[in-house]
């Protein structure tokens, strides 16, 4: 089972690399950290809810696509640089 366990370890990092980027993005472009944050944990929700496990080559893109869905449905105003 440790290489199970390796491979939970990687994923759970790899989808806080990617949090941190999407809240890093909205810090930089206005968010205050904790709506930023707020929004974070609604597209880990989302994830949740999917009850999925995305390969890793899958996971950026799916997460970003949810935040972006998410910024768009909630009229989230974020400035693109």
């Amino acid at each position: 089972m440790k290489g199970g366990n390796m491979k939970i370890n990687h994923y759970e990092k790899e989808l806080i690399n990617i949090a941190n980027e999407i809240i890093g993005f909205l810090i930089n472009n206005g968010a205050k950290k904790n709506d930023a944050q707020d929004i974070m944990q609604d597209v880990f929700v989302k994830l949740l809810q999917a009850d999925i496990i995305l390969a890793s080559d899958k996971l950026r893109p799916w997460l970003y696509r949810v935040f972006m869905t998410f910024i768009v449905d909630k009229n989230v105003i974020v400035i693109f640089c």
